[in-house]
């Protein structure tokens, strides 16, 4: 799965989440989570393979 894609998911849950009338703050998390991956200019995969997310 590409970065792209996990933010179209992402972006996706923060949709529903809105609609169902959750907690702002967590739909603005996924929105800011969908946005960050948008915007990455490193690869993902190695960022992963290196350890490097938390």
């Amino acid at each position: 799965m590409e970065k792209n894609d996990i933010a179209s998911v992402l972006d996706e849950i923060a949709t529903f989440m809105e609609l169902t009338g959750e907690n702002p703050f967590k739909i603005r998390a996924y929105s800011a989570g969908a946005r960050i991956l948008e915007n990455m200019t490193e690869d993902l995969g190695e960022l992963i393979d290196g350890g490097k997310l938390a």
